[in-house]
């Protein structure tokens, strides 16, 4: 597989819909925005048989992507999609990234052009791991959930460290950025791997 490492790349994945990942997106902006630029990055991945990754009956993004990706830069500063909730947090720049599963590789070097090599950003994704390996990859978990959606199955090994979540109040005290590299704070920190 062609995995590429990205300096300056958080990653954060979850194990399902609403399990606080975009909550922790955010209070990691609003921790490092005011001393750091950050831009953000939203992926969501569209998997071959056409269920939408929100849930229920879609809202028709799938549709507008085709058989490839698109990239869509979030201009909004009001309403409550995570795009607008990730600016509103401190992201000097959004991406939305909608792919199909089997054109990943290409939207991830589309986006890798849009975001320059000494840039720090976070992106929210379980499947763009498969193509990138960032500085830390860190796994939401939601407290009492027995299940893990099969995105979140095929990279909970990678995870640097899961984080148990109730949906709110994370503390981002737990990252640092070093040298341009986003680090835990405690070098002794156990990881999952």
């Amino acid at each position: 597989m062609d995995v590429q490492h990205r300096k300056g790349l958080l990653l954060i994945g979850s194990d399902g819909r609403k399990s606080g990942k975009t909550e922790l997106a955010c209070a990691i902006l609003r921790h490092f925005t005011p001393a750091h630029v950050i831009t953000a990055v939203k992926i969501t991945t569209i998997h071959a048989g056409g269920c939408c990754p929100k849930g229920g009956n879609g809202c028709g993004v799938c549709d507008e992507v085709g058989d490839s990706y698109r990239i869509l830069v979030e201009k909004s500063s009001s309403g409550a999609k995570d795009t607008v909730r990730l600016r509103t947090a401190g992201a000097d720049t959004v991406f939305w990234v909608q792919s199909r599963y089997s054109a990943l590789r290409d939207a991830r070097d589309a986006l890798l052009s849009f975001i320059p090599q000494d840039r720090l950003w976070l992106c929210e994704s379980n499947s763009i791991r498969l193509f990138l390996e960032p500085d830390i990859f860190l796994l939401v978990r939601k407290v009492g959930r027995n299940t893990i959606k099969p995105s979140a199955q095929k990279v909970v090994g990678y995870a640097d460290r899961i984080i148990y979540s109730s949906g709110a109040d994370f503390d981002p005290h737990i990252l640092a950025i070093k040298n341009g590299e986003w680090t835990f704070v405690d070098p002794n920190v156990v990881l999952n791997r």
